[in-house]
């Protein structure tokens, strides 16, 4: 509370100096025209009490604003501490990590009544991640390129800070026309969407802070906050909004690490399906789920890559693999859970599934391969499968027992499907 000593003893030295100034001044008064002593005195006193009041009201005054100044100060580094906390402990998504900051920007930098994070797709093209105060059915067929927006023009491409646009509904208006004029013109009636403001009215959005979001030093997107009052935004805010816009970069830096890491664990690297252990895992899940009332557990590999890799090479074996993987996702349905055993060798599991439609889907499989064989470089090679199944509950309760009566299956299946 350094600060609030400080100023109580500005406080106290400019009383000391006023009442000083203003007997100065009644002296001068007195002597020049000639007041009794005793009036004197009381008009001094009332002169004096009534500087005094004053002086002690803006005083408060003063104290009271920079208090509130303080606890909003105080207010956003607990904020932010809980934020960034929550951002790199917690397993929350892209998405909601998204939501949150913007909600929590909202919060913490005032006179926010609209936001925006967006963020920049593979395609090239903002993407609208969280939306705040605007209709994001219409932000999503807003289609921009980060060369496109206020920030990078009005940096020179540099990205490099934040800026405050003041005006900015009638900024905003003018570029939308030049930007999108290739939509419907509907759209001005249900409103159009332009770096985070809607032309429902563009007028009402009379402030807009808006901070570059970077990871490894690169721009990937901006937080946008929009006020309806003029100049709503101080330098101050501007350095709070780059500071979380800073963080956002760090949390999704950190994210996708985690998610890089996350997929070493559960992916098999070469064929993207999951791997060994994190299939045992799930099997085991699903395995021990009450709701699950059977499955089918099938077991399958590839036949003859010892001589294909001694024909073509390594390299080749491994595009086979590849893209017989590929085949086998384009027709078992997406709740089918893959797994690569090791090798040629997969697994996979298919619950709540008819055995006849079940074999069917293999066959379907073989006629595809057998038909097209798999492309590698400008050669097409003819491959074949084996497989073998056990359901469950019918050919066993046992979870170790089904693995093995699927794999026996497979081994008495020698001519393939």
């Amino acid at each position: 509370m350094l600060r609030d000593k400080k100023y109580k003893i500005q406080e106290f030295i400019i009383s000391i100096v006023l009442t000083m100034s203003s007997l100065m001044l009644i002296f001068s008064f007195t002597d020049n025209f000639g007041i009794e002593k005793s009036k004197y005195y009381t008009v001094a006193f009332i002169f004096v009490l009534l500087l005094f009041v004053v002086e002690r009201v803006g005083y408060i005054h003063r104290y009271n604003l920079e208090f509130k100044r303080f606890r909003y100060e105080e207010s956003f580094k607990k904020k932010l501490y809980g934020l960034l906390v929550e951002l790199k402990s917690s397993d929350m998504s892209e998405g909601e990590m998204y939501n949150r900051v913007l909600s929590d920007a909202m919060e913490v930098i005032r006179n926010c009544d609209a936001g925006t994070i967006t963020m920049l797709g593979e395609d090239g093209i903002m993407e609208y991640e969280a939306v705040f105060g605007f209709d994001k059915n219409i932000l999503s067929r807003v289609e921009m390129k980060l060369e496109d927006t206020y920030l990078y023009r009005t940096t020179e491409g540099k990205l490099d800070r934040p800026i405050i646009v003041d005006n900015s509904g009638v900024a905003f208006e003018k570029e939308a026309k030049e930007y999108l004029a290739d939509f419907s013109s509907n759209l001005e009636d249900e409103g159009i969407v332009f770096d985070g403001m809607v032309k429902v009215n563009f007028d009402e959005m009379k402030t807009s802070l808006i901070a570059p979001i970077m990871v490894n030093g690169k721009v990937v997107g901006s937080l946008n906050l929009d006020s309806k009052t003029r100049f709503a935004f101080s330098e101050e805010d501007k350095m709070k909004a780059q500071f979380l816009a800073f963080n956002v970069g760090d949390a999704l830096e950190a994210y996708m690490y985690n998610k890089n890491y996350s997929n070493l664990t559960k992916y098999d690297q070469m064929t993207r399906v999951y791997n060994r252990e994190y299939f045992k895992s799930l099997h085991e899940e699903i395995h021990n789920k009450g709701d699950v009332i059977s499955y089918i557990y099938t077991n399958f590999d590839i036949n003859g890559l010892t001589k294909i890799n001694e024909k073509y090479g390594r390299d080749a074996g491994d595009k086979v693999i590849i893209g017989f993987v590929e085949v086998v996702k384009k027709i078992i349905p997406e709740t089918a859970i893959l797994g690569r055993y090791s090798g040629d060798e997969f697994n996979c599991i298919f619950v709540n599934l008819n055995k006849e439609l079940c074999k069917t889907m293999f066959r379907t499989i073989a006629d595809y391969l057998e038909l097209n064989g798999i492309e590698v470089g400008e050669k097409r090679i003819n491959v074949s499968f084996t497989y073998g199944m056990a359901i469950y509950p019918n050919n066993s309760k046992d979870l170790d027992e089904i693995v093995m009566i699927a794999e026996h299956d497979r081994k008495n299946s020698r001519l393939g499907v």
